[in-house]
């Protein structure tokens, strides 16, 4: 790929709510003092990578990928996307270490 893609969805689709329940807290949280770091400012992140499931993964090759962030709606209580960032992800040698 080219260039990575973000796509922002900040109305809900079904009652048109701005209002996301995870960040909302998240923002209550920060403004009480809490570090930005050690907040979660979404309920998840979906991590994805276009490829052939047929196929072995070859360490090093590149598909097209990115994370689906998503939220729930404080209007209706929906799950839904908020963010999508699209890329080219690489198929890693090994486990990454967290922590």
């Amino acid at each position: 790929m080219e260039k990575s893609e973000i796509k922002e969805y900040p109305v809900c689709p079904v009652c048109g709510s701005e209002e996301a329940l995870i960040a909302t807290l998240a923002n209550e949280e920060v403004s009480k003092g809490i570090n930005t770091n050690v907040v979660p400012h979404n309920l998840h992140t979906w991590p994805f990578m276009m490829r052939n499931q047929n196929y072995p993964l070859m360490i090093g090759s590149r598909a097209p990928g990115g994370n689906i962030i998503i939220d729930v709606c404080k209007g209706c209580g929906i799950i839904r996307a908020v963010r999508v960032e699209v890329g080219e992800a690489i198929a890693l040698d090994k486990t990454p270490k967290i922590g």
